[in-house]
């Protein structure tokens, strides 16, 4: 019964030190657009009543996320790869390589670029200005392929390959979607 019991006890211990941050980090992760999108319709929502949430979740993706990667991206290589860090974050670079902080920089642009996207779909004056829309995004799509193509941030080069495909494929439709805006004067289109 006793050898049950440290078993249980042990068992425990790596649930909290495990199970609680990484499963919530990658839920944060994988979802991240979404909650952001959910949260700017409930704030344009006239639901009074729900608030609490939207800005419980604005706090956690705003403020929250960015707060940790800046805390692994200051961390040292050695307490990265062993320690509470990996077992509390390792879900943020468990795919990256971690001999350089350019690496760690990844999630980062990650959640800039679909943040901004959110802010250009949502807010009125970029609704009425698509051209600057897509400019700004082909932008941040440009720089996402450079820091792909110079840093390589993934362990696996297929990982890498496949993410600047993305992001080409995805600059190409944005430069093809400028045909269909402002940006190109009428009678011309």
């Amino acid at each position: 019964m006793a050898k049950t019991y440290k078993w249980l006890e042990k068992t425990g211990k790596g649930l909290y030190k495990t199970l609680f941050y990484m499963e919530i980090l990658i839920i944060l992760i994988e979802g991240y657009l979404e909650l952001i999108i959910a949260t700017f319709l409930q704030i344009q929502s006239n639901i009074v009543k729900y608030y609490w949430i939207s800005f419980f979740i604005s706090f956690v993706i705003f403020i929250i996320m960015p707060m940790i990667i800046f805390y692994i991206i200051t961390r040292k290589k050695e307490c990265l790869e062993h320690g509470h860090i990996k077992d509390k974050f390792g879900a943020f670079y468990a795919q990256f390589k971690t001999d350089n902080k350019g690496n760690l920089i990844y999630y980062f642009m990650f959640f800039l670029r679909r943040f901004v996207f959110c802010m250009a779909v949502f807010t009125t004056y970029m609704r009425k200005h698509g051209g600057i829309l897509l400019i700004m995004l082909c932008l941040f799509f440009l720089g996402a392929g450079m820091y792909v193509g110079y840093f390589e941030p993934f362990k696996e080069r297929r990982e890498n390959k496949l993410e600047l495909m993305n992001e080409m494929f995805f600059g190409c439709h944005l430069y093809m979607m400028m045909c269909y805006t402002d940006f190109v004067l009428t009678g011309y289109g």
